[in-house]
């Protein structure tokens, strides 16, 4: 998502890129790798919530796209978040082992095993079921990947 949103940012004027994961750290000056095991998931959900409320009230218009970080969507009440969440959602996905490839240096610290069954837990896929939009991503370059996802925002406009 990090490409696609940050690409629709650039192409589309009245998009806004957010990476939660960043927004986080920034305020509390402590990276997530190390803050999410400090303060386990829910707690990072509710560092999520504050943030994505705060921006949301600033927010004077247009499309804003706020990737949502792993540590957020492990919490047990992340379900709920979303689905009140007044704006629609987007799962960018594909294949396990495609995206694990794609991850590269992200990845380096667990195995492709580990990887699925954290990303594609079950907890996970109900998640991701609840999207309005997926955005299947499977076999694609991440210009292509790029393209489509720009294709979904560019739909919203209408």
């Amino acid at each position: 998502l990090f490409r696609s949103g940050s690409h629709a940012e650039k192409v589309i004027p009245i998009c806004r890129f957010f990476d939660l994961d960043k927004l986080v750290r920034e305020r509390s000056n402590t990276p997530v790798s190390q803050l999410l095991p400090r303060i386990r998931n829910d707690a990072f959900l509710g560092l999520c919530q504050r943030e994505v409320d705060d921006l949301l009230q600033s927010w004077n218009g247009g499309i804003a796209i706020i990737a949502v970080g792993a540590g957020a969507l492990q919490s047990v009440n992340a379900g709920s978040w979303l689905s009140q969440h007044p704006g629609p959602t987007i799962v960018v996905f594909a294949p396990p082992d495609e995206v694990y490839r794609r991850g590269g240096d992200r990845n380096k610290n667990r195995n492709l095993d580990q990887f699925t069954a954290t990303e594609y837990s079950q907890h996970r896929q109900s998640l991701y079921r609840t999207a309005k939009y997926k955005c299947d991503v499977t076999g694609l370059s991440v210009e292509e990947a790029r393209i489509r996802f720009v294709e979904i925002i560019r739909s919203l406009l209408c």
